[in-house]
């Protein structure tokens, strides 16, 4: 056997290149897609670590969770804290009783004013947060007063880079009075600080450049505190960060009175207190994100497993072609003695050193082409993480491989093994027309295609992936038994009609000679309608993505951006803004809507926090809102589509609406909150308002009627901006820094666009890494395919030879049987694709609540059509080549 093995190797080794170039790309593709998956997942948890990567456990005022809480709740863990310096100090001390925490830091920060180009901006220094690794473009870390750094995203947003100095402003931010009982015009300063460093990447935040204690206390200012970050002795130990968070939790109930709320990705709520483990923090950014679906291991998944499937496919083609060209070596191996059983072990031996090194160098390529893809990632998403090797990829590369390769040669190897010793004399046939249908194919394709069909459209209605996913593979797997049945008939006509308009005899042939070989031609075009489809889906699906996205988003965040009451010199920023591709300014009027009772509040007695407003006396307090009626010059900057209510009819905010009926009810769009009444300094109506719309927060949208009557001014108005789709986080925060307008902005809506968008960029990148390792399978599939065409007609093409067709005539045929098939599956693959898009979209957004909205590319799939072809053309040169060269007499003998 290992005689035979190592002829097989020595005999075959043009066509085992083929064989490995399949298999290194198809493993390649595998491990392409784990390592930039890999990668997308780590950048989109360090996004949403922000300022708390490194730190283990995190105590905040429960403030920010209390439009989440019930009221049970909230009179169970306390009225929300006010985070100062003494609540910040006090709880640094609690944290020296539990063992297990090494370091605490509290979350300091202090506005100030810059100016850049002639414009002020507002900026924030904060502490450098403890336990981080830092990863700087340029430069060091800041080492004492005078000295910043800030991230590659904020520098460019401000035109700052290291070296470079920086003026920053403290004063006039606080009302309030510190301990001493000065303000910030007292403390603050106007100081001259050096950018030290860059860091990669982004905070997610408002600008902030980032110094060390001895620093902020040189800017002056008043301090403002967000939380208390805590590092413990065993970092990242996510048992331990449980534990400690319980233990801090329960210690806050002890000491302030109240229990302990568990609210799962929201942390521990005591006392008026949060505490969150840095696992919490993450999964609670990415459940929002996601709409509580785990895409990234489903997009894992379904690659994985369409990787898996096309490698099959392909490898078993390639065998079959190797196979079927050692016909007479195999005959002449049988009679000098080889038994059947060492012909199979040879062959299955073959595939696994074949599967080992292709796959070994598969890995290879594709950690270095997701390497290369993630330093390309960075130009548009400077915190993209570099890829790993991840532990599936390197695994799962090679075993896949290894036996994903070896199961494809079983039936070549089975194949193999009825060779017999005569067939090395005698010449090889002309196969037989199989003329007769096949019933059993078409009756079993049918069924598994309908299978596959229903699961893959009920798994898209329903929002399941691991119903969709299974049945798309089963529907192309019937799709694939039906080739025999459907696609000869189609290139048939396809063909005829090509013959009839070009009256070419050739192209006439090549239409009758598919009848002759139909199994022969549904293999081939199986080869190219893998590659298509997949890409087609991959594109469609990303489109649709976009386009479902865009839509949710422009429910949820009608506007971009809503400035209330602009200023003239905020009216210039936004007309000069080279991000702004719309903007309105509506004329309003400030409202105010009483709440209503809140029977579960916690009375001023038995608040933990000493607060002694109406909220914590059982009342709710009243919301301060800017009324508006949009025209039509205001919905042109607005993504919204309904926003023009009835009148007597009002939209609110849906966390809004949360506040008017102190509830934790999830309102959507279209919910009725109830009747209020909307007091204006010169007037009042009242009206019923409905939730959702996407509306700004701190605004109402009624009809035109309804805001008369509370006699509207422009100054009381706001501006409505529509934002760029090409724009990116740092345009988006530079804009926002120049307006210069604290709480009055509302950009919520064009961050969000960003950060989807900046995911959907990488979805697309990924698309293209996909294209090209589809195209490379493809062409090796349909030149294997066509190679075994070429050796099964030898004699035909002897004989049309004989009868006096040119060798050129001879190679037309072959590059005209290339381009019909590539046409039927490109056809067919388009179908499928835009089927298996909506329902892959479909299954992953795990909501009703979201409308589809198919988006094809026209101009990306006009691309795959073309390359289709490209390729298919490219696959038929070397067939071409070798079946021109066949002559007449030498075909005839054989």
């Amino acid at each position: 056997m290992t005689d035979i093995l190592k002829s097989f190797l020595r005999t075959g080794a043009g066509r085992l290149v083929a064989a490995g170039i399949a298999i290194l790309v198809s493993v390649a593709f595998i491990a392409t897609v784990l390592s930039l998956s890999d990668a997308f997942n780590r950048t989109m948890r360090t996004t949403a670590q922000g300022s708390y990567a490194g730190s283990d456990v995190i105590i905040s005022s429960s403030e920010s969770m209390m439009s989440e809480s019930s009221g049970d709740d909230a009179a169970d863990s306390g009225e929300p804290v006010e985070f100062d310096a003494k609540v910040a100090k006090k709880l640094a001390t609690d944290a020296q009783q539990i063992p297990q925490i090494s370091q605490t830091q509290a979350d300091r920060r202090i506005a100030a004013l810059t100016k850049m180009d002639g414009v002020e901006q507002y900026i924030t220094a904060a502490t450098t947060p403890i336990g981080r690794h830092y990863e700087f473009v340029s430069g060091k870390a800041p080492q004492g007063p005078g000295q910043v750094m800030l991230y590659q995203d904020t520098g460019k947003s401000l035109g700052l880079s290291q070296g470079q100095q920086v003026n920053l402003d403290t004063t006039g931010f606080a009302s309030e009075t510190d301990d001493s009982g000065k303000t910030a015009k007292d403390t603050g300063k106007k100081s001259t600080v050096t950018v030290t460093g860059i860091l990669r990447g982004s905070d997610g935040g408002d600008p902030t450049v980032y110094t060390d204690d001895a620093g902020l206390d040189a800017l002056g200012g008043d301090s403002y505190y967000e939380s208390l970050r805590i590092v413990l002795k065993t970092p990242g130990d996510t048992t331990a960060q449980s534990q400690v968070a319980q233990d801090f939790a329960d210690l806050l109930a002890k000491q302030r009175g109240g229990k302990v709320v568990d609210k799962d990705l929201e942390g521990l709520q005591a006392a008026g207190f949060t505490v969150q483990t840095n696992e919490q923090v993450v999964d609670q950014y990415l459940k929002t994100l996601s709409g509580g679906t785990n895409i990234l291991t489903s997009i894992v998944l379904a690659f994985g497993a369409v990787a898996l499937f096309v490698a099959a496919l392909v490898i078993a083609n390639t065998f079959q072609v190797l196979v079927a060209s050692r016909t007479r070596t195999l005959a002449l191996l049988r009679a000098i003695g080889a038994t059947r059983g060492q012909i199979r072990a040879a062959t299955l031996a073959e595939a696994f050193v074949l599967g080992l090194v292709g796959s070994v160098l598969g890995v290879l390529l594709g950690w270095g082409l997701a390497v290369g893809f993630s330093y390309l990632a960075r130009s548009w998403m400077g915190e993209f993480e570099i890829a790993t090797l991840p532990v599936s990829a390197a695994i799962a590369g090679p075993v896949l491989g290894v036996v994903v390769t070896v199961l494809a040669c079983l039936t070549p190897a089975r194949k193999a093994t009825k060779v017999t010793p005569i067939q090395a004399l005698a010449p090889v046939d002309i196969p037989a027309p199989n003329a007769g249908f096949p019933w059993i194919r078409a009756i079993l394709g049918g069924i598994v295609s309908l299978v596959g069909l229903v699961a893959t459209v009920f798994g898209g209605i329903a929002h399941q992936i691991l119903l969709a996913l299974p049945g798309a593979i089963v529907l192309f797997c019937g799709v694939l038994l039906l080739t025999r049945v459907i696609v000869p008939p189609f290139v048939q006509v396809l063909g005829h009609l090509f013959s009839a308009i070009t009256r070419s005899p050739a192209i006439g042939l090549v239409a009758r000679n598919i009848k002759m070989a139909p199994r022969r031609t549904a293999s081939t075009t199986t080869a190219l309608l893998i590659g298509v489809t997949l890409v087609s889906t991959m594109m469609i699906g990303a489109q649709t993505m976009k386009t479902t996205s865009q839509a949710a988003l422009a429910e949820s965040n009608a506007v971009d951006m809503s400035i209330a009451q602009p200023s003239e010199h905020e009216q210039s920023v936004i007309q000069g803004s080279d991000i702004v591709s719309a903007h309105a300014h509506l004329d309003g009027a400030k409202v105010t809507v009483p709440g209503t009772a809140d029977p579960t509040a916690a009375d001023a007695d038995e608040n933990p926090a000493g607060d002694d407003s109406a909220e914590s006396a059982g009342q709710s307090k009243d919301l301060a809102l800017t009324a508006l009626a949009p025209d039509s010059q205001a919905l042109k900057a607005a993504r919204g589509k309904d926003l023009t209510p009835q009148a007597g009819t009002v939209y609110i905010n849906d966390d809004q609406a949360r506040e008017l009926k102190s509830d934790s009810d999830s309102y959507t769009t279209g919910d009725p909150v109830g009747t209020f009444t909307f007091k204006g300094e010169r007037g009042t109506v009242k009206l019923k308002a409905v939730a959702g719309h996407g509306i700004p927060r701190a605004e109402a949208v009624m009809d035109t009627s309804d805001l008369s009557q509370l006699q509207p001014t422009a100054s009381e108005g706001a501006m409505w901006t529509e934002i760029s789709d090409q724009a990116t986080s740092s345009d988006v925060q530079k804009l926002t820094s120049a307006l210069n307008a604290d709480d009055r902005v509302d950009q919520e809506g064009a961050i969000m666009r960003v950060t989807m968008s900046n995911i959907i960029n990488v979805v697309l990148a990924i698309v293209l890494v996909l294209l090209a390792a589809s195209l490379v399978v493809a062409v090796v599939g349909v030149a294997n395919t066509l190679s075994l065409s070429v050796m099964e007609r030898r004699r035909e093409t002897a004989l049309l030879r004989a009868m006096g067709m040119t060798r050129s005539q001879v190679s037309w045929m072959v590059a005209v049987e290339a381009l019909l098939m590539a046409l039927v599956a490109i056809i067919l693959g388009l179908v499928l694709g835009l089927l298996f898009s909506w329902a892959g979209i479909s299954s992953l957004i795990q909501t009703n609540r979201i409308a589809i909205t198919v988006g094809i590319p026209w101009g990306q799939i006009g691309a795959v059509i073309v390359a289709a072809i490209l390729a298919s053309l490219l696959a038929s040169l070397i067939p071409a080549r070798a079946v021109s060269r066949t002559k007449p007499a030498e075909g005839l003998s054989a």
